[in-house]
């Protein structure tokens, strides 16, 4: 369900199934419309249009969510998930949507229920055209935002004279048993030349000392039970690579508690590179590291760190499990990382404050555009 977004698919993260002849009730085909079926309340019941041209085939969709196949003769399948992701789709979604704790559900018969506005196609499409243009330039102002917060990426790393790491290339690669032994590890992606690179790099570094995260900052384990309506920080609010927080409630019977100045950093999937500055106390999920920096450590800067493209080379090579991977904490301890004088922190933390209220500004701007734009299309259709 991760994969359908309001902003379409995000294939960050995909599965993979070892199914020859899937049944056709598995397969997904262009233009089918996916619903989410089991989520939060405010994302239950959020669709797309299935349209994604990137191989492996066939696409399988999850349990979590529904297929519908529509008949493109009356409706076109933009046109029918832009009414479903819209405020009077969603209210249907509302008033029919099972609660549960922290989830909500909903299924094909309520779906098919619904009182779906239908003008012509030609109608259909002459509506969408304003909406999708509105749509695509929210798309590339989101984009541009998050290029901005993560340029600060190379100023980062030059300041510690390490150049950005580079991919590797091959199809293979090896170490000697008696490596492996002498570090009792079995794993084959803790040796991969990506995270043996990134290492190499912190190492030779020609400005500070090489440090593992232990010595940065203290790991922290406050556990809580969530009172009513207590604000809880899950690993879904915060944002990919940039560690924003996006407005997703949720709900939790545990937590962990954090202060003003911690980073939250995500043990679960880090190749999502979720990392958080906390600038005011709370909760969170316990699939956050909760850091607190130690004393001439910059908690902004430290976040920076760990969402530098150097950290994220060694972090997804350092994975166990396979349903949930996650970063064991013994592994987060000992993260390589180069720190400069407290000077430099605060300077680098100051760029990316400045960069972030700009992103932020042209994140501004692409929402209120998008939500005129659907104001209108609601208007339009329901006139």
């Amino acid at each position: 369900m991760s994969n359908l977004t309001e902003d379409g698919w995000d294939l960050t993260e995909v599965k993979y199934l070892d199914v020859e002849d899937a049944p056709e009730a598995w397969r997904l085909q262009h233009g089918d419309v996916v619903v989410n079926r089991t989520n939060s309340e405010e994302l239950v019941g959020k669709a797309a249009v299935f349209d994604i041209e990137a191989e492996p085939s066939p696409w399988l969709y999850a349990s979590y969510l529904l297929r519908l196949r529509v008949d493109q003769s009356l409706v076109l399948p933009r046109f029918l998930v832009s009414f479903l992701n819209s405020p009077a789709g969603r209210l249907q979604v509302e008033r029919v949507s099972r609660r549960a704790v922290g989830m909500a559900n909903i299924n094909t018969t309520e779906i098919g229920n619904f009182l779906v506005p239908l003008p012509s196609v030609g109608d259909q499409s002459e509506l969408l055209d304003p909406l999708f243009e509105a749509f695509d330039a929210r798309l590339a102002r989101i984009a541009e935002a998050r290029s901005v917060l993560m340029s600060t990426d190379t100023d980062l790393l030059a300041s510690v004279g390490i150049s950005p790491p580079s991919l590797f290339a091959g199809r293979s690669y090896a170490i000697t048993g008696r490596k492996a032994v002498s570090i009792a590890r079995l794993g084959a992606q803790f040796f991969h030349p990506e995270r043996a690179g990134a290492l190499r790099s912190v190492l030779n570094a020609s400005t500070g000392d090489p440090q593992s995260l232990v010595q940065l900052a203290e790991f922290v384990n406050d556990r809580c039970t969530p009172a009513p309506g207590e604000a809880y920080v899950g690993l879904s609010a915060v944002e990919p690579h940039t560690g924003e927080l996006v407005p997703v409630g949720e709900e939790a019977s545990d937590a962990k508690r954090y202060q003003r100045g911690d980073v939250l950093y995500a043990r679960l999937r880090p190749y999502l590179n979720k990392v958080h500055f906390a600038e005011s106390d709370g909760i969170c999920s316990t699939e956050f590291y909760v850091l607190r920096p130690v004393e001439d450590v910059d908690g902004r800067f430290l976040a920076m760190a760990l969402r530098s493209s150097l950290t994220l080379a060694q972090t997804r090579h350092m994975m166990t499990g396979n349903t949930h991977p996650r970063v064991v904490e013994s592994d987060a301890q000992q993260l390589a990382l180069r720190v400069p004088d407290l000077t430099v922190q605060r300077s680098l933390a100051s760029i990316f404050v400045q960069r972030r209220d700009e992103a932020l500004a042209l994140r501004r701007f692409a929402e209120t555009a998008w939500t005129n734009a659907q104001n209108e299309f609601d208007m339009a259709l329901l006139a």
